[in-house]
This record gives structure tokens, sequence and C-alpha cells, in this order.
């Protein structure tokens, strides 16, 4: 944005398109600073998001551009790759498209959510120029809470505890849905699993801490789930 020369409206205003997936109306505001690389790359940095698969893609991007803002990719590659080996590949989502409307930010940033609340419930990230402003220049890394938010999905998850997950192979369909709704009639709560395979439900199950699976079939066999 810097290279491009936007003004500081329009600059909030891409910045918000940026991070809001607003395709339509980024391409608009672009439309006025083209021809430039900048606009380019800037259009195309919302649907920049995904697994470990988006790195090659923005590495070709940036390739023959700005040999800073590769440097900025890689290191963000590298700190992928070692949340991957932490087992975390399934729990992340790298977004090109993130935006934080503070200055004060100086590289990384992330937000973190939780099952049940469709707004981040964590917000964070590097800000190594800001502490010198209080007198120590330092490196820093930080995040906020959003505390409230976070208290009402754990009340919602202790009241809206499932006991029972209910599974079956696609020829019993029918049968499963009269057996969810005799539980359901009886005040159990469960649910209806989606999985393409017992072992996927029972591992679903064990994930949400859901101590039964039904399989229906011919008959019901009741199946505990062991952590």
């Amino acid at each position: 944005i810097q290279k491009l020369g936007a003004s500081d409206d329009h600059r909030e205003q891409i910045q918000r398109y940026i991070e809001n997936k607003n395709y339509t109306a980024l391409q608009a505001i672009l439309a006025g600073y083209r021809p430039s690389r900048e606009a380019e790359l800037l259009e195309v940095l919302p649907r920049l998001f995904g697994g470990g698969e988006i790195f090659d893609q923005v590495n070709q991007l940036f390739l023959e551009y700005d040999q800073n803002l590769l440097e900025m990719v890689r290191n963000l590659e590298m700190i992928y790759h070692q949340l991957v080996k932490m087992g975390l590949a399934q729990q992340i989502i790298v977004d090109f498209g993130l935006v934080n409307q503070a200055d004060y930010y100086s590289g990384l940033i992330f937000r973190g959510y939780i099952r049940g609340a469709g707004i981040p419930v964590l917000s964070g990230g590097r800000y190594d120029g800001l502490i010198s402003e209080f007198g120590r220049d330092l490196p820093a890394i930080g995040f906020g809470l959003h505390m409230d938010l976070i208290a009402r999905s754990l009340i919602k998850a202790v009241e809206n505890k499932v006991n029972v997950l209910v599974y079956c192979s696609p020829d019993y369909l029918a049968q499963s849905m009269v057996y969810f709704n005799e539980l359901a009639a009886q005040g159990i709560s469960c649910e209806y699993s989606l999985a393409d395979s017992l072992v996927e439900a029972m591992d679903y199950a064990r994930d949400r801490s859901i101590p039964w699976v039904h399989v229906v079939s011919d008959t019901i066999s009741k199946r505990e789930v062991k952590k």
C-alpha cells in the first residue's frame, strides 16, 4: 500500500476490503491505481489463505517483486512449519488477507477462534517498536483475550453437552433418524454423525468429549468412548 501511493482514506478502505474479503469493492478502488504491480498484488491478497500449500503461490508472486517481502513470507513459512511439527496443522489457517488496523504491529499477527463463537476470542501479534516508546528498546509479542465471549461459549458448551453420537451406515439412515428422535424425546442430548466410517465417528466423539456412540443397524450397539 505504501508503494501504491494511496491516500489515507483509500488506504483504510483497501485494508478494510482486504480484511472483509470484499473482492468487488477492492477491485473497484484499485482500478484507479492501475496499471501497477502493487494493485495486482493487493487485489489477489484476500484470496491467499489455506494451509501450507499457499506458500508456493505466495513465494512465486513476490519472487521478482520485493526481496524484503519475500523474506517476510519465508519467515512466516518457517513459523508455520514449526507449528506443524507441534501437531497443530489442523488448527492453523494461514491468511495473507488478515489485516490489523493498529499501526504498531511490526510482523506476524494472529487471531484465535473457539467452537461456538463467530468472531475471534484472541487477537495479537508482534510489535517490536512499541516498547521503545515506554523507555526500553525490546522486541515484543502479545495478545488480548475476549473474556466475556469465552465465558459465554464455555457456559453454552456445558449447557449443551452432547452425551450420545448417533452413527449409521448409509443403508440405515431412516432407522437412525427414528432412533435419534426417540433419544431426543427422552431428553437425551445427542448429535447425528456425518462421519464416513465408525472409526471417524469414534474419533470425532473423542475429540468432542462425547461419552457414547450408538451404532444403528439391525440392532443398536452402544459403544463407550474411551480417552
